[in-house]
């Protein structure tokens, strides 16, 4: 297929230069434009494998730019990736039902917007391996060829790669529902889940807890131990949430050291008993580092979801109670 042929489509030139940085070292080949008008010209001259833009920059409708480059490079090889801060108007159902084929969010994370960008690379890879077989095929049934027994070989081969393929797509549903560090939602997926849970509890009058849980100290951390041990932090955290929380519950990750826990069927009093029940774990963590065996403690707010409220302020009460704990002392719970 040779080089991926790259456009990033951004009105922000720093967001554009991190892009650039972050691909540099796999050698695509990059063009950049910041207006959008120009991109589907530029796509078409430059004959362009990849799309990374912004659509909240267009003043056009950015949507239906996807839908034009998709019709126009259906026959072709083509990828193209959403990447904005997430928004009713901005989201992964919107992207993926103008023809988009990811969603990133904004703030862009490098690691993960790298490891997005290479399963593009490979769905580019399988879209041109399958065109191919296609043309193959076409060109052959053409010349009236007797390839029956090529053709049944390949129908087996084809029925693996389509098992690949549906794998692939499974794997490519988590990275985009699941915080790569954590291995719990990422901040998209829990507002979508929230929203379901909020949905839930207003149809059937049932009540409905929320957890904003914060560590402590963990800006320290980062500096006194470095990057490497705060990460591992988060991810023991994430082992410990999936193992604590039950089956029906829900954990994601709502910012940098921050994470917030939906209990459907779940009062104040019992939501308290969860939180306590994560807290007892987290004594039993140990971070190794060079110089001792770190120990990590956690803030909580809990709050009870008032009907009627948005999902803004629901959280933003959770997070109010959650710094109620660390004036206490840290370490501690606090229900509003």
């Amino acid at each position: 297929m040779g080089k991926v042929k790259l456009l990033i489509a951004d009105r922000n030139t720093e967001d554009i230069k991190l892009i650039s940085k972050i691909l540099e070292k796999d050698k695509y080949l990059i063009f950049t434009t910041t207006s959008a008008s120009r991109i589907k010209s530029e796509a078409e001259s430059k004959k362009i494998n990849m799309l990374i833009m912004d659509p909240s920059f267009s003043d056009k409708n950015a949507y239906e730019i996807c839908k034009k480059l998709r019709k126009k490079f259906n026959n072709t090889p083509f990828q193209i990736v959403l990447t904005s801060v997430p928004s009713e108007e901005y989201n992964v159902y919107r992207a993926i039902d103008a023809g988009a084929d990811d969603f990133i969010c904004k703030p862009i994370d490098p690691p993960e917007f790298y490891a997005r960008i290479k399963a593009a690379e490979i769905r580019l890879q399988k879209q041109h391996n399958l065109l191919s077989e296609r043309e193959y095929y076409k060109q052959a049934f053409e010349q009236k060829e007797e390839l029956t027994s090529r053709i049944l070989n390949e129908n087996i081969r084809l029925k693996e790669a389509y098992k690949n393929i549906e794998a692939l797509n499974k794997e490519l549903e988590k990275v985009a529902r699941y915080d790569y560090l954590s291995g719990i939602l990422n901040r998209m997926a829990l507002f979508s889940v929230i929203e379901m849970e909020i949905e839930r509890a207003t149809r059937a009058k049932t009540p409905l807890a929320g957890i904003m849980a914060d560590i402590d100290n963990f800006k320290r951390i980062n500096d006194d131990y470095g990057h490497q041990v705060g990460d591992e932090v988060i991810r023991e955290i994430g082992v410990i949430l999936r193992r604590t929380l039950r089956k029906y519950d829900h954990a994601g990750r709502y910012g940098g050291e921050e994470f917030f826990l939906v209990l459907p069927d779940t009062d104040v009093e019992q939501a308290r008993r969860i939180a306590e029940r994560f807290r007892n774990e987290l004594k039993d963590l140990k971070i190794e580092t060079e110089r001792e065996n770190l120990r990590i403690t956690i803030s909580m707010g809990i709050t009870k979801y008032r009907l009627g409220e948005k999902r803004e302020t629901w959280i933003a009460r959770a997070d109010r109670a959650m710094y109620m704990a660390k004036e206490a002392g840290r370490d501690k719970i606090f229900i509003e």
